[in-house]
């Protein structure tokens, strides 16, 4: 049997008139906004909306309280047939319009979506919450309200992303790209002495749970005369920008592969970056025992790989051969 948002994808694509679409999501918005409709109706008018309407149909539809509650029935609920992740998705995708943030953040969901980010539920799940409530600081007047949330502040000090986690959404991947066309414009008018020297550094990427491996490896390549970057103040949607910086000025990424490494959004978007641009890539397995797969194997494949896998590791006998492959 179709689902609803199925039927409607159907029905949507054959009608040619922008005008009879836009009435249909009219008549979707009015269903879905009706107090007696159940929140599996709710649900599929979500997603009828966050995949064929905008930011317009969104702020209307979900500025109504019974849609919040219904909505927040729905993910609180064991029904099998509703798909959460789903709903996850479509909360994703409305809420990079600043109002649809502002009214999320205000709603009841907000507590249930903190809670979801690690405990409860799947994996997925959990990774899908902690997408949207990223998306969420996204917006200044959300961000104002998470930063007065307690719960939020516990369980993301000082809004770090970075367990495994975070922001594959459309407004994301629009700064990045925005960011890195605007940089790559910026490179051509430079010449080749001052591009020689901007690119200069080694970026380390990883996982803030092999932090003590990676500020090992900073020190030692700095005493080798080694430029290097490195965040550590954890990612936060505030250096979205520097890091893309540091990923397009770098000579060599370091790629601390390990399974916070694999799990991590962030850190599979730099690499991802790092790859695009053509860097030189140099993974460092930084977990005993982690055999590398899915995207971590396709981006390592073939490379070779150094170990270190403890800061205790990070010496000037066992780096000779990575400090001499980055200064020759």
């Amino acid at each position: 049997m179709q689902s609803y948002l199925e039927v409607f994808t159907n029905e949507f694509s054959q009608i040619k008139s922008n005008e009879q679409k836009a009435k249909l999501l009219e008549v979707v918005l009015r269903i879905g906004t009706d107090i007696c409709c159940s929140h599996e109706i709710v649900v599929n008018c979500l997603l009828i909306l966050a995949n064929f309407g905008n930011e317009k149909h969104a702020h209307k539809f979900i500025s109504y309280d019974n849609v919040t509650r219904r909505l927040l029935k729905a993910l609180e609920s064991d029904d099998k047939k509703i798909n959460k992740g789903e709903i996850l998705d479509a909360l994703k995708r409305i809420v990079t319009d600043d109002d649809n943030s502002n009214v999320i953040a205000n709603s009841s969901m907000l507590d249930w979506l903190l809670s979801n980010t690690h405990e409860g539920g799947s994996d997925e799940i959990q990774q899908k919450c902690r997408e949207v409530v990223a998306a969420l600081t996204m917006s200044e007047t959300s961000k104002e309200i998470l930063a007065s949330n307690q719960k939020f502040q516990k369980i993301f000090p000082k809004h770090q992303f970075s367990l495994g986690d975070i922001l594959a959404t459309k407004r994301y991947a629009q700064i990045w790209r925005r960011n890195s066309a605007a940089k790559t414009e910026q490179n051509r008018s430079i010449d080749g002495d001052e591009e020689h020297e901007r690119k200069r550094h080694v970026m380390i990427s990883y996982s803030w749970k092999n932090e003590d491996v990676a500020i090992a490896l900073k020190n030692l390549l700095e005493s080798n005369n080694i430029k290097t970057w490195i965040d550590r103040s954890g990612v936060t949607l505030d250096m979205m920008e520097e890091i893309a910086v540091a990923v397009e000025n770098c000579s060599h990424f370091l790629s601390l592969v390990s399974s916070h490494y694999k799990q991590s959004v962030y850190c599979k978007m730099e690499a991802k970056y790092a790859v695009e641009l053509e860097k030189t890539i140099i993974p460092v397995h930084v977990e005993e025992g982690f055999v590398p797969s899915g995207w971590i194997a396709m981006v390592t494949s073939g490379l070779r790989y150094h170990e270190f896998y403890h800061a205790d590791d990070v010496t000037s006998e066992n780096c000779s051969a990575l400090v001499e492959l980055l200064t020759s």
